[in-house]
């Protein structure tokens, strides 16, 4: 459990932005494009993972998009497993949303392919401008690992919550403790680096890197 952030909902800190200050543009490679077709390539899938393993978010997710549409999310632990069990990964496609299937047999078979009893079809998502103290509560109080960010109805990040920083996120983040975080910060990372190396908070949500 020393590998994951500290959590400490006790003391509320005091924000004055909204979600948009930390919400990233969005990475190709981040998201589940099924504008074309529902049917992925699981290479394309596998890749995706191992770009998130790499971030450190193994306990992320990869929103799924069509026409700039949120229409789903599927955790990567899930995506895995999934990946994992599928006969050929070198040549499947994978079935990513429901589609009619007017032939449809509740005895067939269960499709490895057919990802999508896996696939969360409402995750949690915020508007851009929603508050921080808002994002601050989803994380700590709900305990979401990740928030999709909406604009207009559409689309517009991923905030995740994990434990591995890299180095230009924890310079953003250094960035945003210093402008609107008090001391008790400050005093938080100084302790907690002596024991993990170098330590970050973001309010009272604590990372190490």
């Amino acid at each position: 459990m020393n590998s994951y952030p500290f959590l400490n909902n006790k003391h509320k800190p005091i924000f004055t932005s909204d979600l948009a200050d930390i919400t990233h543009r969005i990475r190709r490679e981040r998201i589940i494009d099924i504008s074309a077709s529902p049917l992925v390539a699981a290479t394309s899938l596998r890749k995706k993972l191992e770009i998130l393993r790499q971030a450190g978010e193994v306990d992320g997710g990869l929103p799924i998009i069509r026409n700039e549409i949120l229409v789903g999310l599927i955790p990567a632990p899930d995506l895995e497993f999934a990946l994992d069990n599928l006969r050929d990964e070198a040549t499947s496609l994978c079935l990513m949303a429901e589609v009619n299937n007017m032939d449809s047999d509740d005895d067939e078979e269960i499709d490895p392919t057919d990802f999508t009893p896996y696939i969360d079809p409402a995750p949690m998502a915020l508007d851009i401008r929603s508050p921080m103290d808002l994002v601050y509560e989803c994380f700590v109080k709900l305990g979401l690992r990740y928030i999709c960010v909406m604009r207009d109805g559409k689309f517009a990040g991923l905030v995740s919550y994990h434990p591995i920083l890299t180095e230009k996120q924890t310079l953003r983040f250094y960035r945003y403790i210093r402008r609107h975080l008090s001391s008790t910060c400050e005093s938080w990372k100084n302790s907690y680096s002596g024991h993990h190396g170098n330590g970050y908070c973001i309010g009272n949500i604590g990372y190490h890197v």
